[in-house]
């Protein structure tokens, strides 16, 4: 988390790409579908380049004049894109870096695209499907560095959300009482490692996802946390608890925009599904437990208590008009 904004993004597009895994692991298991995970032994993918490519030396490597690049011979991150679907068959890859999953409706495709990719590349075939996961190293900047190894741990770990999101907003202002939480977080993980995210064999017809937040709950810019998850069928497939960037005058505010980022999850992720050829007969569900929230939604009715929302209740009742999203409330407490 110490790099330059282009590795930020970097790590933002990984994270969503990862995003991505449970859905497409869903319909899989739904389908009964094989899968493979593989990894390839040189640690690119290297591609042949029909231009001549250059690149500036890499950090650290000070040899020779300084106004000097280097000739790349190979292409870096070559695979790029997904083989196509034999005859009638469905085949989906999911690629980062030198890590694939394979998964598709026809054994015999699998086997012949890891055939395929064995000949230009040396590949491990990993056997048994398992999760990413990462590490943390101990160092001057080790605050850092292991906030940034949680993160990856909440792509399968859903419990860490908000204590690693809520813990990650002191990286420029860190305290001993800081680094205590983390030391907690750190204990739960080495006592949960055997424990995971688990997808089944599930009813991918229904998408069913909930919203909340804590009106609030910062005490020190009154700022509230947002968090939504959904349900593809039986099985989480995507969640997030985020600080929202602006303090809300009221719970229905709070509730609201939390709302409005899961409508856009939503969209997502049923776009995602279309492209892979699963679209759903019933539009998806959102319950919420702000009754005021879910009846502006419905009904819109603008007045001063909602001017400053104002664009996120257009976004919404956008998609609850057209039918392509439905918005209804559930009791706060059981």
């Amino acid at each position: 988390m110490t790099q330059g904004k282009d590795d930020v993004v970097r790590l933002r597009a990984f994270l969503q790409q990862l995003s991505r895994d449970p859905i497409v692991l869903t319909i899989a298991l739904s389908r009964a579908w094989t899968i493979k995970q593989l990894d390839v032994n040189n640690a690119f993918l290297h591609g042949d380049l029909a231009k001549d490519v250059y690149m500036k030396k890499p950090r650290g490597y000070d040899i020779g004049d300084g106004n000097l690049v280097c000739k790349l011979t190979k292409a870096l991150y070559g695979l790029k894109q997904a083989p196509k679907a034999w005859h009638d068959s469905t085949t989906m890859v999911l690629v980062y870096v030198d890590d694939i999953i394979i998964t598709g409706s026809s054994n015999k495709v699998i086997g012949e695209i890891i055939q395929q990719l064995n000949i230009k590349f040396a590949l491990k075939d990993m056997v048994k499907f398992s999760a990413f996961r990462g590490s943390a190293f101990n160092n001057p900047k080790f605050y850092q560095c292991v906030m940034g190894s949680l993160q990856y741990f909440t792509v399968t770990k859903p419990e860490l959300a908000y204590c690693v999101s809520k813990i990650s907003q002191f990286m420029l202002q860190l305290l001993d009482e800081h680094w205590t939480h983390v030391k907690h977080i750190l204990r739960y993980v080495c006592g949960t490692s055997t424990f995971g995210l688990l997808l089944q064999p599930t009813n991918i017809t229904t998408m069913e996802a909930y919203s909340d937040s804590d009106w609030g709950g910062d005490p020190d810019d009154q700022k509230s946390t947002g968090s939504f998850c959904v349900f593809l069928g039986k099985n989480l497939v995507s969640w997030c608890s985020k600080k929202q960037g602006a303090v809300a005058r009221s719970s229905t505010e709070t509730e609201y925009q939390a709302t409005a980022d899961l409508v856009a999850k939503l969209i997502w992720i049923k776009n995602l599904m279309i492209e892979l050829q699963t679209e759903l007969p019933t539009p998806p569900s959102i319950y919420c437990d702000n009754l005021s929230a879910v009846l502006l939604a419905v009904n819109p009715i603008y007045h001063s208590k909602s001017k400053q929302f104002e664009i996120d209740i257009h976004f919404v009742c956008d998609f609850v008009t057209k039918r392509i999203i439905d918005v209804s409330h559930v009791l706060g407490t059981v």
